[in-house]
């Protein structure tokens, strides 16, 4: 596992998650300000859970 892989891994989560949370609040709530949300914590666990099960 290098840096590099923990890192691509951990934004892909973030940007994936804020994409995902942007739509369902499209989609539910018909907000069109398209404004995605996120935790900090969850950069540590999509990077280090993607990178462990893709390995």
């Amino acid at each position: 596992m290098h840096i590099s892989e923990v890192l691509f891994w951990g934004m892909f989560g973030i940007c994936a998650e804020i994409a995902f949370t942007s739509i369902f609040d499209l989609i539910t709530k018909k907000k069109i300000a398209l404004m995605g949300h996120t935790s900090l914590w969850m950069f540590t666990i999509y990077a280090f859970g993607l990178s462990y099960v893709l390995i």
